[in-house]
């Protein structure tokens, strides 16, 4: 059954047991791990934002793939999809990234990180 509060749901951005693989069963070092992630994300969300504006391609593709990787170890594939194709836009020659992409991108790990937070408040892992 597909609800709101079963995080192994498909209606929820982070896949539950891609972050159990990760961290197993010690809980103090999960959270310690998933808020970290949060605070780096969110600072890595601006600084493509910065890039983008500043039309500065190799900040954004690097940025882009320390986002992707961290992404995909707490479980956050889709977002991690968007990244892996944000990271190639910025490698293009031609056909680079606009604002909409990084608006979706940001509204994606807006959704991740409220199921993190998810996560941890009701004690998913």
């Amino acid at each position: 059954m597909n609800s709101p509060n079963n995080v192994n749901s498909p209606m929820f951005a982070v896949d539950l047991a891609v972050l159990r693989d990760m961290l197993g069963d010690d809980l103090k070092a999960a959270d310690k791990f998933i808020r970290r992630y949060m605070e780096h994300s969110s600072r890595q969300i601006v600084e493509l934002g910065a890039a983008l504006e500043a039309r500065d391609w190799r900040t954004m593709t690097v940025t882009a793939h320390k986002l992707k990787s961290s992404s995909r170890m707490v479980g956050a594939l889709g977002l991690g999809k968007q990244c892996e194709a944000l990271e190639d836009q910025s490698m293009a020659t031609v056909n680079k990234p606009g604002a909409a992409v990084l608006e979706q991108l940001s509204a994606t790990h807006r959704l991740v990180c409220a199921d993190l937070e998810q996560i941890l408040s009701e004690g998913q892992l």
